[in-house]
C-alpha cells in the first residue's frame, strides 16, 4: 500500500521512528478508498505499537491488512532501533532501525473477477484457483531528528530483487524501494493554538535501477 496519509504514523514509513516519542503510542487506522466502486475498492487497515527501552534503544510491530478486490496482502513487522544523541542543546539525535517483515499475498478467486473477465468477458485459465504465497524480508531506516526538523531515508525489502531484475511475478509480490522523507516544525510557536508542519515524502521504486 502507498501511505499518502503518512503524517498520521510515521513509523509505517520508516522503523527508525520507534521510541522517538516521550510516550508509547498506539496507532490503528483504516482507510477505505473508491466509496461506492463496489467489492474492488481498495482497503487498508493497520496497528502499530513502539516504544524506547532504556536510554538508546527502542523496539516495535506493525501489522498491515490491505484489501484490493480479490486480493490480500498482510504484512508483520518488528523492529530494534538504537538512538544515537549528537547535541543535548538542540536535541539532536540520529535514529537507526532494521526490522524483520513477513509478508503474505492470497488471492481469492472470484468469477468474473478477473482483469480479462470484466473487460471482454474472456475466461482467464490461468487464475482460476485460490492461491497463497509468503516470504521474509528485511527493512533499513535512518532519521537525523531535531526540534525543528525531522529527515531520513528508509530501504524497504532489501531482499527483493530491484525492479528492472524481477520477473513478473515478483513484481507483484514485492520489490526493492527507497522511500526519503522529511518534515519542519520551526515555523510553528509553542503559544499558538495553530501549528503548521509542511512535509513531503518520496518513493522510488528500486535503488541503483
Amino acid at each position: 500500500p502507498i501511505y499518502s496519509q503518512y503524517m498520521f504514523n510515521e513509523y509505517f514509513i520508516n522503523s527508525a521512528y520507534g521510541g522517538t516519542y516521550y510516550f508509547t503510542p498506539v496507532f490503528i487506522n483504516h482507510r477505505n478508498q473508491w466509496i461506492g466502486f463496489g467489492d474492488s475498492a481498495p482497503q487498508t487497515s493497520s496497528f502499530s505499537l513502539h516504544s524506547a527501552i532504556g536510554e538508546k534503544s527502542a523496539l516495535g510491530t506493525s501489522m498491515i491488512y490491505d484489501k484490493t478486490g480479490p486480493i490480500n496482502r498482510t504484512q508483520l513487522e518488528m523492529s530494534y532501533g538504537y538512538h544515537i544523541v549528537l547535541g543535548n542543546r538542540n536535541n539532536l539525535i540520529l535514529s537507526m532501525a532494521l526490522s524483520g517483515t513477513w509478508n503474505m499475498l492470497q488471492f481469492t478467486y472470484q468469477e468474473n473477477s478477473t482483469y480479462s473477465e470484466m473487460t471482454s468477458g474472456i475466461i482467464d485459465n490461468i487464475n482460476q484457483t485460490n492461491e497463497n504465497s509468503s516470504d521474509a524480508d528485511v527493512n533499513f531506516g535512518m532519521i537525523l531528528l531535531h526540534n525543528y526538523f525531522d529527515i531520513g531515508f528508509s530501504v524497504r525489502n532489501l531482499l527483493a530483487p530491484e525492479p528492472n531484475q524481477a520477473s513478473e511475478i515478483d513484481k507483484i509480490n514485492r520489490v526493492k524501494y527507497i522511500l526519503i522523507h522529511g518534515s519542519f516544525l520551526g515555523a510553528n510557536n509553542e503559544n499558538s493554538p495553530i501549528g503548521i508542519i509542511p512535509s513531503f515524502t518520496m518513493r522510488k521504486m528500486g535503488i541503483i535501477s
